[in-house]
């Protein structure tokens, strides 16, 4: 009787180092904009909102670059995130309601600058990963 051993991953370890390392980076931007809305003012509700805003643009991001909005699917689940996100904070019944403050045009320009760079890196050790595995790929 024979007993086959076979290893099988469900991410290369680029994959995983690159899951790991944008996942962790991403955590600490988090942190550090939170403790950042919190020296700016004491406001617990904009240093919450600010944060919900980040996770939720982050969310859409990844669907967007990880599908890359080929689908419906994909596009309905990133439109109704960021407009689920938006409403949440934006509009002061629903944000009151939660305990959030608004956000002004200043924090969305940081939320979307912050997450721009994340999915940058995404995309970039993406592409690292498909020169190693297949080299001759463009594009």
């Amino acid at each position: 009787e024979r007993i086959y051993s076979r290893e099988v991953a469900f991410f290369s370890p680029f994959a995983f180092l690159r899951i790991v390392s944008l996942g962790s980076g991403f955590a600490a931007a988090i942190l550090n904009s939170y403790s950042g809305a919190l020296r700016e003012s004491d406001d617990l509700g904009h240093a919450r909102a600010k944060v919900l805003a980040l996770v939720l643009v982050w969310s859409a991001g990844l669907v967007a670059t990880l599908t890359r909005g080929r689908t419906g699917l994909a596009k309905l689940v990133m439109g109704g995130t960021l407009a689920s996100g938006l409403a949440l904070i934006q509009f002061p019944g629903a944000a009151a309601l939660l305990h959030l403050a608004p956000l002004h045009p200043q924090d969305w320009f940081e939320v979307g600058w912050l997450v721009a760079l994340f999915l940058s890196l995404q995309v970039f050790l993406e592409w690292l990963e498909s020169l190693r595995t297949d080299p001759f790929h463009c594009c």
